[in-house]
């Protein structure tokens, strides 16, 4: 048909009207599914249609399979396999004048089976339980997975219904899967939560540093991390630890308390298994010396008004009625109290008349207040809204919550949950437990606010986070390290060598023990056949080996990890169990060798006969002997039952602590700054004569330098670096963190066989340039005298049985031979390839990083700075390989040729900075600031000559490079702020060096180009992580006294507190209120670009983000919560775990990365996603 105008038949003869525009008259369909027919009857009409005119309909675009009638405009189509999601459409009506209209639109295709709901979404990992899923497309042979866990049945109620039972599985959130025929065909995520249950535990009191058994189900075995014990610590804390051992039903934990932890208190256990929380179980620690928790953990049944009710649990011991207020749910006033047993478990109650079913409130004089765990049932009463408990702490968006407590409405859909505002999807409703998935809201902290049922109550704090990515570290055990080959070439790793009776050496390498055969003939040990002058291992550890001693009668090996002892019969190398448990712990004096705990050893030695195996505990601050015969000893006034374990003395954390004997038995060890001596005729405790430990050598302070002469009691050792004692001529041999090793002689002191506080103080090996202020430090020297060489910053001496000094540091084991009047000689490597080499490998084969230094994104941001041993390294975020910027991997101070960076020695690395096209780094030990040049590679020291700063020198202002820092080995950061000027911590001072060229005032402090000087604020002690927030406050945190503090950018300068502390440890606190956040060792500090805090918690293991208030500032009303970490310390394995569930062993530097952040964790790096 022609186009034209209006007439027609029996027309008038006028002029022909137009056709109008076409148009749809009809609303598509928008939803399809897999397998089923789809039809739109679609219809358009013309304005001004002529009398026959039609409409032809077409399809611009549309899937595969689709059709459209021409005439009728019916759209056909059956989606096939493959076609799920959205699917556009271009429907087009054309008039027969050309004129048409467009339909665009998109169906949403359905599978053809597929799970819509379930009913409930939580449940026991005892599994049993039932869950109806709710869906279509039921129909065949129904199958039903919870991850890769079939369900125990499945029973086909219609083919959109079915009934399924739980299967038992280890605990997680596992995504559904229906099946059909086999084949997965429809899944439901998050998924089914399998919640751990903590059924007992051994023993329902406890001492500190004993082991407690839990009974459960939904253990982990796969992995040990994977499960912790979460327990009170101080101040409403509570201490996460990992479990000695995987197990399927029966969990182990030591109960020790060692100097970076907050210690225990009765109350309220609970089993975290991937970051999932089963129910609570009492304990009481009998020994605890912090106030015990007020824990309801159940109760004897429901009551009604008026009865005498029995509350279960822990923490009631020593009160009185009068002292316990007992609030019920709807109740206006406290419950009478009519008893409490002696045992402080079981508290009863009247139940007041105005109660109702919900938790119950507890107070009492000088305890914290606290909930019941579990709610008080009242007959009769409607229950309240509230929250008893939600688990896991934290996750992902679209991750799965559960929300338990009282008086939630049963139907999903009446129950509105919110995070921040932004509603959730309440998965499944139970009267007493909600599961809900986590909507997209913010990284970091966010509020949970339930309504159900016309009540409105908050839930707690939730901590938003992503995935995480390991990044470096972790690098895999070297399998090519020389066994057999030339010692020269062999790769070394660790500081610990001892000798045997045929003077071979054996060295503390990684997890293994190697020893170098000295002979000239092979020689059988271990069953090993090693042969001359080449390493061989001979036993391995199941963790890194601390040290080893040979026992002077059967040459049986003995080596210890951190916290166990092992050993390896000479005659064919069998392991076995010495002594102590499967974690750190600091318990067993008195008790047998294998029920002892240790805690970060350092130091073996046997007495003359191997009767008493001597053990430096570092981190206990402790030196014990095990008794290794099978009949009671005494010695240095201690009797020490047989195969037993106890306390000799306590001379504190050193780092490390030492212990070696002279041929009287006299045991020699050493603090920082001095050496002590424990006479082996030292009488018992409470005799008149007691004296711990007597001081021999050592006099100055933390800043003093080594010295030469005598008396040795008040001769300058600077910073000690362990003790031997020579066998040949009874020499003290001293290492020291200065490149130097000293010796104490048995000669011209009041005693001249002995050793005593009147000997001399002398140098054996190391060098030191005449005016330079410091020693020499690093590696040089070898084949040359012994005193010109330099050796490593932290030099630790070992002597065999020559009477040759050995010191292995950085992969290197170099000796020292004596003349016969004890001269040193010359100094010669005997073992060991040095530094094992970076450049161009990926960053997971770094086996070790300076945890306690930065991590920086640089100004292109296309590498990731941070250093590894004696190194600075730059990590390509595209290829993942590393390239050195700075350091040879060998602790010193040396700058090398030309001033290259990559041939200098660096010290221990703590700070770093990229700005201004440098990298800017921190020194500590010989402290010092320097500079390297990104685009030359030169090395400048900015300031610092070596030897740390006096208070008053850092107090002062002046040129920086003629002044010095006190930079120590704690977390000391850096950072250039808007001023341009770098910002770094100083020990216990805020320091300010003007690195632009023209001058500047920041903070009140005015600075010339190339001048530095400090805050004079109170910001420490041990001033660790600096960070400028978005509007330019700069916050610093105090390493020793867990705060952080801000210095306003606009005035009056002062500190004002953010997080108040206290030298305390804590444990992990209850996100919520900045107010309640208790840190453990802050170490660094960072802004997101949306102003939330973010807190690198080192001894807390943990990564807080603390976000904004109303007015945009980190105050009082902040909110908190963590982001990364349990609070256990453990070992950061694998990717794959809840970032919550993780337990890494320290979480010590953070910065931005684009929307990300970046951290150093467990050693790692790693990438943690910011949604």
């Amino acid at each position: 048909m022609g186009g034209g105008g209006m007439g027609g038949a029996g027309g008038s003869g006028g002029q022909e009207e137009m056709r109008g525009p076409v148009s749809f008259t009809t609303m598509p369909v928008l939803v399809a599914r897999i397998g089923d027919p789809y039809v739109y009857a679609s219809q358009a009409v013309q304005e001004n249609a002529l009398p026959g005119d039609t409409i032809t309909y077409t399809l611009a675009t549309k899937p595969d399979g689709m059709q459209v009638d021409p005439a009728t405009g019916a759209v056909t189509w059956t989606p096939a396999a493959g076609q799920e999601g959205p699917q556009p459409v271009s429907l087009v009506a054309t008039g027969p004048d050309g004129q048409n209209a467009k339909q665009d639109y998109t169906i949403e295709v359905e599978p053809a089976v597929n799970i819509l709901g379930m009913q409930p979404a939580a449940g026991s990992a005892a599994g049993g339980e039932l869950v109806t899923i709710s869906g279509y497309g039921f129909v065949g042979t129904i199958g039903v997975l919870f991850g890769n866990v079939p369900a125990a049945d499945v029973m086909v109620l219609d083919d959109g219904t079915l009934s399924v039972t739980t299967p038992a599985a280890v605990a997680r959130t596992r995504v559904v899967t229906v099946t059909i025929n086999g084949q997965p065909q429809a899944t439901f995520s998050p998924g089914f939560t399998h919640l751990p249950v903590a059924a007992s535990t051994d023993v329902t009191q406890a001492k500190l540093s004993s082991t407690l058994k839990v009974q459960g189900l939904g253990f982990d075995p796969a992995s040990v991390e994977a499960n912790q014990l979460a327990i009170p610590g101080r101040s409403g804390t509570r201490r996460k630890i990992v479990t000695n051992q995987a197990a399927s039903g029966d969990l182990a934990f030591a109960l020790g308390v060692g100097n970076s932890e907050s210690t225990l208190a009765t109350g309220a256990v609970a089993i975290e298994i991937n970051g999932l929380r089963s129910n609570w179980l009492p304990l009481t620690i009998t020994d605890a010396s912090i106030p015990a928790e007020l824990a309801v953990t159940g109760f004897d049944a429901a009551h009604a008004p008026g009865e005498s009710l029995t509350l279960t649990g822990a923490g009631f011991v020593g009160l009185q009625p009068a002292d316990l207020a007992v609030t019920f749910s709807g109740a206006a006033a406290p419950a009478t109290v009519t008893s409490i047993n002696a045992a402080g478990t079981q508290v009863v109650v009247t139940v007041p008349a105005d109660a109702v079913t919900g938790p119950i409130e507890l107070a009492a004089p000088g305890r914290q207040p606290a909930r019941s765990y579990v709610a008080a049932t009242i007959t009769g009463s409607t229950p309240v809204l509230s929250v008893l408990d939600t688990t896991p702490a934290g996750g992902a968006p679209g991750s799965a919550l559960v929300l338990r407590g009282t008086g939630f409405a049963a139907g999903a859909a009446m129950n509105k949950v919110t995070f921040d505002g932004v509603e959730a999807v309440v998965l499944s409703a139970e009267p007493n437990r909600l599961v809900v998935e986590v909507p997209t809201v913010d990284f970091g902290p966010a509020e949970i606010v339930i309504d159900s049922a016309g009540q409105t109550t908050n839930a707690g704090v939730f901590g938003v986070t992503g995935e995480y990515t390991i990044l470096a570290g972790g690098g895999p055990e070297e399998t090519e390290i020389g066994d057999g080959g030339d010692p020269l070439l062999a790769s070394l790793e660790g500081e610990f060598v001892t000798t045997d009776a045929a003077n071979n050496y054996y060295i503390a390498d990684r997890k293994r023990v190697r020893v170098l055969n000295n002979g000239a003939a092979p020689v059988t040990m271990f069953g090993k056949t090693i042969q001359p002058k080449t390493l061989q291992t001979v036993a391995q550890a199941p963790e890194g080996v601390a040290a080893v001693v040979i026992h002077p009668v059967t040459q049986d090996a003995y080596f210890a990890t951190g916290f166990r002892i092992f050993r390896a019969k000479r005659t064919d190398g069998t392991i076995t169990d010495y002594a102590g448990t499967a974690s750190s712990g600091n318990g067993g004096n008195g008790g047998n060798r294998l029920s002892a705990s240790f805690n970060g050893i350092s130091d073996l030695a046997f007495t003359a006969d191997g009767s008493i195996l001597l053990v430096a505990d570092n981190n206990n601050g402790t030196i014990r002997a095990i008794n290794t015969t099978g009949t009671a000893t005494t010695a240095w006034g201690v009797t020490i039952a047989a195969d037993a374990v106890d306390q000799i003395a306590n001379p504190g954390v050193v780092n490390p602590l030492t212990v070696t004997l002279d041929a009287e038995g006299n045991i020699y060890t050493t603090t920082s700054l001095q050496v002590r001596k424990i006479p082996a005729t030292r009488p018992p405790v409470g005799d008149p004569m007691y004296v711990e430990s007597v001081h021999l050598a050592g006099g100055g302070n933390n800043s003093s330098l080594p010295a030469e002469g005598c008396p040795a009691i008040t001769t300058s050792l600077g910073i000690n670096r362990g003790a031997v004692v020579d066998p040949v001529r009874g020499d003290l041999l001293l290492g020291s963190r200065h490149g130097l090793v000293r010796r104490v002689r048995p000669a011209g002191g009041s005693q001249a066989t002995a050793l005593d506080e009147s000997d001399c103080v002398d140098f054996v090996a190391g060098s030191w340039t005449a005016g330079k202020a410091i020693p020499n430090a690093g590696y040089a020297g070898d084949g040359g005298p012994a005193k010109s060489a330099a050796f490593a910053l932290f030099s630790r001496p070992f002597v065999d049985r020559n009477g040759s000094l050995l010191v292995l540091t950085e992969g290197r084991l170099r000796r020292v031979l004596f003349d016969a009047a004890g001269n040193p000689g010359l100094v010669e490597a005997v073992a060991g390839i040095g530094p094992s080499k970076v450049d161009n490998l990926p960053g997971l084969s770094l086996r070790a990083l300076n945890s306690l230094s930065s991590i920086r994104v640089d100004e292109a941001n296309n590498r990731y700075v941070y250093t590894s041993d004696a190194r600075v390294v730059a990590h390509d975020r595209t290829t993942n390989l590393l390239t050195p910027l700075a350091g040879t991997g060998y602790t010193g101070n040396t700058i090398g040729p030309n001033g290259m960076a990559t041939a200098s020695d660096l010290a221990t690395l703590r700070g770093v900075e990229v700005a201004g096209g440098a990298l800017y780094l921190l020194e500590a030990s010989l402290p010092r600031v320097a500079k390297v040049d990104l685009t030359t590679g030169l090395l400048s020291v900015v300031a610092g000559d070596g030897r740390a700063a006096t208070t008053a020198e850092q107090q002062a202002a002046g040129v920086a490079a003629t002044s010095r820092v006190a930079i120590n080995t704690g977390a000391g950061k850096a950072v250039v702020g808007p001023s341009g000027a770098l910002y770094f911590a100083d020990s216990n001072y805020l320091r300010i060096i003007n690195i632009t060229n023209q001058p500047l005032t920041t903070f009140g402090v005015t600075l010339q180009p190339g001048y530095i000087d400090d805050v004079p604020l109170s910001l420490g002690p041990n001033i660790s992580g600096v960070a400028f927030a978005p509007n330019g406050d700069l916050y610093v945190a105090s390493y020793d006294s867990n705060a952080v503090r801000r210095i306003p950018a606009a005035g009056p300068f002062t500190a004002e507190n953010v997080i108040v502390g206290d030298s305390q440890r804590y444990g992990v606190a209850k996100p919520g209120a900045l107010a309640d956040l208790r840190l453990n060792r802050p170490s660094d500090l960072t802004f997101l670009p949306t102003g939330e805090l973010v807190i690198a918690n080192d001894f807390g293991h943990t990564l807080v983000v603390v976000e904004p208030d109303a007015n945009g500032a980190i105050g009082p009303s902040s909110l908190f919560a963590y982001v990364f970490g349990s609070g256990a310390p453990g070992r950061l394995a694998s990717e794959g775990a809840p970032p919550l569930s993780v337990a890494p062993r320290g979480v010590r530097a953070v910065t931005v990365d684009g929307k990300d952040l970046v951290l150093i964790a467990g050693e790692r790096v790693v990438r943690l996603a910011t949604p």
